[in-house]
C-alpha cells in the first residue's frame, strides 16, 4: 500500500498485513515482484516523480492487481480503469464523472520528511457539496470559488471563507479521502 497523506503510515500499518510505503513515485511498481496486490492511495503529483501510465500497465501485464482510491490512486484509476486499475470510493466515483482538473481537487502541499499535510485538499469540500441540498447554480458557484483558491492558500479557514462567499455554508466536511482509504484497506484485508 502506498499512502501517508490521506491515511497516515502508522494507521495503515496497523490495518494492513502487507508492506506500507509513503506516496507512490515513478519506479515503485517496477520494483514489486508478481503476483501482488497493490493499493495506491497517495502519490507524488509533480511531473518529475509522478508514477506514469506505462509503468502501471507493465505492472498489470506482470500480474499485479492494482487498486486506486482516495487521492492519486483515484486519479490513476480514473485514467487507467479500462486498462485494469480498479477504482474504489466516493472520491473515485466523483472524479470519474468530473470534467475539470481532477488533480487540482486532490492536490495538497506537505512536508516530505514527515508526510505532514500543510494544506487541505478540496475534494473533501467538493464531496460535501455533492451531499448538500443546494440548487445546482449554487453548487456550481461554490465549486468555482473553491477551485480558484491557490494551492498554497488551501487552509480549512480559506475553504470556509470561499464557501461562505458562495452561500454554501454551513457545510459538513468530513475527511472523505481517509474514509476511502480505510474502506479499500478493509476490502483488501477480506480478500487477502
Amino acid at each position: 500500500m502506498f499512502c501517508g497523506l490521506s491515511l497516515c503510515l502508522t494507521r495503515a500499518s496497523a490495518l494492513c498485513s502487507g508492506r506500507v510505503s509513503g506516496p507512490v513515485r515513478h519506479g515503485d511498481l517496477d520494483r514489486i515482484a508478481s503476483p501482488a496486490t497493490v493499493a495506491i492511495i497517495d502519490g507524488v503529483l509533480d511531473s518529475a516523480g509522478k508514477l506514469g501510465a506505462r509503468e502501471v500497465e507493465r505492472a498489470i501485464a506482470r500480474g499485479l492487481r492494482v487498486y486506486g482510491a482516495a487521492s492519486a490512486g483515484a486519479l490513476l484509476a480514473c485514467k487507467l480503469h479500462a486498462n485494469g486499475v480498479t477504482g474504489r470510493g466516493r472520491v473515485f466515483d466523483f472524479l470519474r464523472s468530473f470534467d475539470g482538473d481532477r488533480a487540482n481537487l486532490v492536490a495538497l502541499l506537505y512536508r516530505p520528511a514527515s508526510l505532514t499535510p500543510v494544506t487541505t485538499p478540496l475534494i473533501n469540500a467538493v464531496i460535501a457539496l455533492e451531499d448538500a441540498i443546494l440548487p445546482s447554480w449554487q453548487r456550481f458557484q461554490a465549486m468555482q470559488a473553491l477551485t480558484e483558491i491557490p494551492l498554497w492558500d488551501r487552509s480549512p479557514e480559506i475553504v470556509e471563507i470561499a464557501l461562505r462567499g458562495a452561500g454554501a455554508w454551513p457545510l459538513h466536511i468530513s475527511d472523505q479521502k481517509a474514509g476511502d482509504a480505510l474502506a479499500l484497506l478493509t476490502e483488501l484485508s477480506r480478500i487477502a
